[in-house]
Protein backbone atom coordinates (compact mmCIF):
# COMPACT_ATOMS: atom_id res chain seq x y z
CA UNK A 1 0.00 0.00 0.00
CA UNK A 2 1.77 3.30 -0.77
CA UNK A 3 1.86 6.09 1.75
CA UNK A 4 -1.27 8.16 0.06
CA UNK A 5 -3.69 5.28 0.45
CA UNK A 6 -2.76 4.47 4.23
CA UNK A 7 -5.45 5.82 6.14
CA UNK A 8 -5.54 6.95 9.26
CA UNK A 9 -8.42 6.92 12.18
CA UNK A 10 -10.16 9.36 9.98
CA UNK A 11 -9.90 7.54 6.38
CA UNK A 12 -6.94 10.84 5.71
CA UNK A 13 -3.76 9.36 4.43
CA UNK A 14 -1.07 9.49 6.40
CA UNK A 15 1.99 11.90 5.80
CA UNK A 16 5.36 9.36 6.00
CA UNK A 17 8.34 11.37 6.13
CA UNK A 18 11.97 10.24 5.58
CA UNK A 19 14.29 12.85 7.89
CA UNK A 20 17.85 12.55 7.52
CA UNK A 21 20.20 14.79 9.54
CA UNK A 22 23.89 14.42 10.94
CA UNK A 23 23.34 16.56 13.97
CA UNK A 24 21.22 14.30 16.41
CA UNK A 25 20.68 17.46 18.60
CA UNK A 26 18.13 18.15 15.56
CA UNK A 27 17.28 15.23 14.35
CA UNK A 28 15.56 14.61 17.41
CA UNK A 29 13.77 17.71 18.11
CA UNK A 30 12.67 18.29 14.84
CA UNK A 31 11.39 15.08 14.66
CA UNK A 32 9.39 15.52 17.70
CA UNK A 33 7.99 18.70 16.11
CA UNK A 34 6.44 16.77 13.17
CA UNK A 35 5.42 13.98 15.08
CA UNK A 36 3.41 16.30 17.32
CA UNK A 37 1.99 18.10 13.83
CA UNK A 38 1.12 14.83 12.94
CA UNK A 39 4.15 13.13 10.60
CA UNK A 40 4.80 9.78 10.81
CA UNK A 41 8.60 10.05 11.33
CA UNK A 42 11.13 7.82 10.05
CA UNK A 43 14.37 9.27 11.09
CA UNK A 44 18.19 8.56 9.95
CA UNK A 45 21.32 9.90 11.25
CA UNK A 46 23.13 9.59 7.61
CA UNK A 47 22.39 9.92 4.08
CA UNK A 48 24.05 6.72 3.22
CA UNK A 49 21.43 5.08 5.50
CA UNK A 50 18.41 7.72 4.26
CA UNK A 51 18.88 5.73 0.58
CA UNK A 52 18.97 2.49 2.02
CA UNK A 53 15.80 2.84 3.75
CA UNK A 54 14.43 5.04 1.28
CA UNK A 55 14.96 2.00 -1.25
CA UNK A 56 13.13 -0.25 1.02
CA UNK A 57 10.24 2.15 2.37
CA UNK A 58 7.42 4.01 0.95
CA UNK A 59 7.56 7.67 1.79
CA UNK A 60 5.53 10.66 1.22
CA UNK A 61 7.90 13.21 1.57
CA UNK A 62 12.06 13.23 2.28
CA UNK A 63 13.28 16.11 4.49
CA UNK A 64 16.69 17.05 4.54
CA UNK A 65 18.79 18.86 7.64
CA UNK A 66 21.09 21.81 6.93
CA UNK A 67 23.97 19.25 8.88
CA UNK A 68 23.65 17.29 5.43
CA UNK A 69 27.06 18.18 2.54
CA UNK A 70 25.50 19.60 -0.11
CA UNK A 71 27.24 16.75 -2.16
CA UNK A 72 25.02 13.97 0.09
CA UNK A 73 22.11 16.32 -0.73
CA UNK A 74 22.77 16.34 -4.46
CA UNK A 75 23.32 12.48 -4.13
CA UNK A 76 20.29 11.63 -2.22
CA UNK A 77 17.75 14.25 -4.38
CA UNK A 78 19.42 11.66 -7.50
CA UNK A 79 18.46 8.70 -6.18
CA UNK A 80 14.86 9.85 -4.77
CA UNK A 81 14.02 11.30 -8.35
CA UNK A 82 15.67 8.40 -10.18
CA UNK A 83 12.91 6.07 -8.08
CA UNK A 84 9.78 8.71 -7.60
CA UNK A 85 9.59 11.94 -9.05
CA UNK A 86 6.62 12.34 -7.16
CA UNK A 87 8.60 12.45 -3.36
CA UNK A 88 9.88 15.89 -2.92
CA UNK A 89 12.82 16.88 -1.10
CA UNK A 90 12.85 19.48 1.13
CA UNK A 91 15.69 21.12 2.73
CA UNK A 92 15.64 22.43 6.20
CA UNK A 93 17.49 25.55 7.41
CA UNK A 94 17.94 28.99 8.46
CA UNK A 95 19.59 29.78 4.72
CA UNK A 96 17.02 29.65 2.52
CA UNK A 97 19.29 30.88 -0.52
CA UNK A 98 22.02 27.50 1.02
CA UNK A 99 20.70 24.93 -1.90
CA UNK A 100 18.75 25.01 -4.97
CA UNK A 101 19.70 21.19 -5.63
CA UNK A 102 16.51 20.36 -3.84
CA UNK A 103 12.78 21.01 -4.98
CA UNK A 104 11.59 23.29 -1.73
CA UNK A 105 13.47 24.77 1.33
CA UNK A 106 11.56 25.43 3.90
CA UNK A 107 12.42 27.87 7.38
CA UNK A 108 13.90 25.63 10.58
CA UNK A 109 11.41 27.72 12.62
CA UNK A 110 8.82 24.72 14.25
CA UNK A 111 6.07 26.84 14.72
CA UNK A 112 6.36 27.28 10.54
CA UNK A 113 7.60 24.21 9.75
CA UNK A 114 3.85 21.70 9.71
CA UNK A 115 2.95 24.62 7.39
CA UNK A 116 5.11 24.80 5.28
CA UNK A 117 5.57 21.01 4.57
CA UNK A 118 1.85 21.11 3.75
CA UNK A 119 2.42 23.67 1.23
CA UNK A 120 5.57 21.51 -0.73
CA UNK A 121 2.61 18.30 -0.20
CA UNK A 122 -0.25 20.80 -1.85
CA UNK A 123 2.29 21.07 -4.76
CA UNK A 124 2.92 17.55 -5.24
CA UNK A 125 0.58 14.98 -4.52
CA UNK A 126 -3.16 14.23 -3.40
CA UNK A 127 -4.60 15.68 0.22
CA UNK A 128 -3.14 14.30 2.95
CA UNK A 129 -4.11 14.74 6.60
CA UNK A 130 -1.76 16.54 9.00
CA UNK A 131 -2.84 17.44 12.74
Amino acid sequence: MVASQRPDGDGMPAIVVLHVGIDSTLLTSRSEVLRRAGFIIVPTASVAEAMRIFLSGDFDMVIVCHSTSAAERRALVNLVHSHSSSVPVVLVTMFPEQDFIVDAVVDNEPKELARELARVLDQYGPPHKIA
